[in-house]
């Protein structure tokens, strides 16, 4: 379903703790705006005027397969390839998957040249994180565990 955008408002800090508790003020800063045409996934791929999600059919049907597969396989077909870990390395662009416990992919960060992450966060605001901890949690995002890279 699709929310009337003047529905939406930019999260206040208590609504930011509850989603993501591991979030404060010294680990991340907001850098754009509430913006509800685009999700993490898009924002990954630097296009932030539609949703980029595999968890329905066409018929708007969820789909089986909730888990990180089909976004790996998308994003092998824009150079990424799995790698280890999210440590910085210079010539490379990491990103990071996120699953629940129940290995249904929530969630994905792109690192930034500083080390640094960013995230769209849902239908909010989109995020400068200092490190993947600070959105990881069992209840909404789980845990970082698919790394990948291109180079740049």
């Amino acid at each position: 379903m699709i929310k009337d955008p003047a529905s939406i408002k930019e999260m206040t800090p208590g609504q930011l703790h509850k989603w993501w508790p591991n979030l404060s003020s010294s680990n991340h800063h907001i850098t754009s705006s509430q913006n509800i045409l685009y999700n993490c996934v898009a924002w990954i791929s630097d296009i932030t005027d539609e949703n980029i999600d595999f968890s329905q059919d066409e018929n708007g049907d969820l789909v089986n397969d909730l888990s990180a597969a089909p976004y790996v396989s998308y994003f092998e077909k824009s150079g990424f390839k799995k790698c280890s870990n999210a440590d910085l390395e210079t010539g490379f662009e990491k990103i990071a998957l996120f699953e629940t416990p129940n290995g249904n992919f929530e969630h994905v960060a792109r690192q930034l040249e500083n080390g640094h992450w960013t995230s769209k966060l849902g239908e909010y605001e989109d995020i400068e994180h200092y490190d993947l901890q600070s959105l990881e949690n069992t209840r909404y995002y789980g845990h970082a565990v698919i790394f990948m890279q291109r180079p740049v």
